[in-house]
């Protein structure tokens, strides 16, 4: 999601550089920095995060409707897990 959000706002530099590693799967030719930098540049990192509570939201949601239970906490719990825990 950041990466596709970073694209539609970089420039064409920064839009090569972040292809070049999605062509290479690595961080061969480009530094992790420079396309990290250019994801916080944009607030496409933030914007992932918007979007991951968003569907965290909608997950616990769809959870409420079953009745209690030891699983239902465990799935209630498991989304905010995912979208807090340290990357």
């Amino acid at each position: 999601m950041s990466v596709i959000h970073a694209l539609e706002k970089c420039t064409p530099e920064e839009r090569a550089k972040i292809e070049t590693v999605l062509r290479e799967r690595a961080f061969q030719s480009v530094a992790l920095g420079e396309v990290l930098e250019t994801l916080r540049r944009y607030g496409s990192i933030e914007a992932a995060n918007g979007r991951a509570h968003q569907y965290a939201d909608a997950a616990r949601k769809a959870i409420c409707h079953f009745p209690d239970s030891d699983i239902k906490r465990a799935l209630l719990w498991a989304p905010e897990y995912v979208v807090a825990r340290e990357k």
